[in-house]
């Protein structure tokens, strides 16, 4: 997969919700991946392609469970709904 994939509490620590999004993404294992879209911005190497769409999804005990697709910046983690 050429597109970079990465725990979600990788949050940018100026991010005003900081504290909120990082126990978030902690108690509902939250993931994200740069799926392409539009495009890859190719500058790093393959598996670590960055793109303006990201698909949001839990990993839990080996079940993937796709959740959100979002744009960013700004990096928003998915409504609690979509985690059910």
């Amino acid at each position: 997969m050429p597109g970079r994939n990465k725990s979600s509490t990788n949050i940018d620590k100026n991010d005003h919700q900081f504290i909120e999004k990082v126990k978030f993404a902690r108690e509902n294992s939250l993931y994200h991946y740069h799926i392409g879209i539009p495009e890859y911005d190719k500058t790093n190497q393959v598996g670590d392609w960055t793109s303006e769409y990201i698909l949001h999804y839990k990993y839990l005990d080996g079940v993937v469970l796709v959740a959100d697709l979002d744009n960013h910046p700004p990096f928003n983690l998915p409504h609690i709904k979509f985690l059910k």
